[in-house]
């Protein structure tokens, strides 16, 4: 594997994995991202998070009740970073004249499709020389660049603290929209042979570094090596992300989803989330069997979430 494709990665709370991209041309604009395999769209906040930085770039909202585009409500500071300013880039493009809405979680995002370089390694150029056409496409070779499309976030609700956006890495549910597909984009532009993405995800306690593998995987961390790699095929679903087929699923010896007798479900596979998530009827027997154990339990609350005023160590003897 080539090792100039493996972007260190750093986790929160060994759960949600970031690492870092570099946006436009000729020099390198840091942005650190989600790596997420549960979402497809790279979106980034930008200059256009705020009128005072967005330059020309000054959009409006349509009001549906008088037929026209009016000014936004909020004219500054929708985002809590911005990373990427277009107007630093000489390769920068617009693409949308609409804005584009996505809703992952608790993440809100709104923004308009560009098109600009995002790179794997920062542009080594020298910011007080012009940089020659010829060194520079050199730079964006040696430092894994694509010429890419991607979300510039004029607003931006839930994306976490110290983070400037999403790396969607999921298959788009549109295959028309294959270029805003980051793996498919550095496939095309020749930087790897196989658009696909291995990740090596540590806890604190192994004293060990995360990565993403762009276009391979290192298989000394596979038992067997190469030869011991198992493949699953993709469980088609709704979402249109990855995923495995849920078969069944037990609570100690108790079948809580029968293999060959209940209907499966797609497990996706998710880097940008913590949560474990099951199917409602599979959380409702589940429920029953923690009632039994603990009769104080309240799930009535909310009914995708039960909680107990007791000390953890009480309750974990008892489910």
């Amino acid at each position: 594997s080539d090792i100039n494709l493996q972007v260190p990665l750093t986790s929160r709370n060994d759960a949600v994995y970031m690492g870092t991209v570099y946006m436009g041309s000729p020099h390198s604009q840091p942005a650190r991202v989600v790596f997420d395999t549960g979402s497809e769209y790279l979106a980034v906040t930008s200059a256009l998070c705020d009128d005072k930085t967005s330059g020309n770039f000054k959009f409006k909202k349509y009001d549906p009740l008088s037929g026209s585009f009016v000014q936004r409500d909020q004219l500054s500071e929708r985002c809590k970073t911005q990373a990427y300013d277009m107007h630093k880039s000489d390769s920068n493009k617009i693409l949308s004249k609409a804005s584009s809405k996505l809703t992952y979680g608790s993440a809100k995002l709104q923004g308009f499709i560009w098109q600009d370089y995002a790179c794997i390694q920062p542009l080594k150029t020298d910011e007080k020389k012009k940089t020659s056409l010829s060194q520079l496409k050199i730079a964006l070779k040696d430092n894994k660049c694509a010429y890419f499309q991607f979300l510039a976030l004029y607003k931006s609700q839930g994306l976490g603290n110290n983070s400037d956006g999403i790396l969607g890495l999921s298959p788009h549910k549109d295959v028309s929209k294959k270029k805003l597909h980051y793996m498919w984009s550095l496939k095309d532009n020749g930087i790897i042979d196989h658009a696909m993405v291995s990740f090596s995800v540590t806890s604190k306690e192994m004293n060990e570094s995360p990565y993403a593998l762009f276009g391979g995987y290192n298989s000394s961390q596979i038992v067997g090596g190469a030869d011991g790699l198992k493949t699953f095929k993709n469980f088609p679903n709704w979402l249109g992300t990855w995923a495995l087929e849920g078969q069944g699923m037990t609570y100690g010896s108790v079948a809580m989803q029968k293999p060959g007798e209940d209907s499966s479900y797609p497990a996706i596979i998710d880097t940008g989330s913590s949560q474990l998530s099951i199917p409602p009827d599979v959380f409702e027997k589940i429920r029953m069997e923690w009632q039994k154990a603990l009769p104080d339990l309240d799930c009535k609350s909310d009914k995708t979430f039960c909680h107990i005023q007791k000390p953890c160590e009480v309750v974990s003897s008892k489910v």
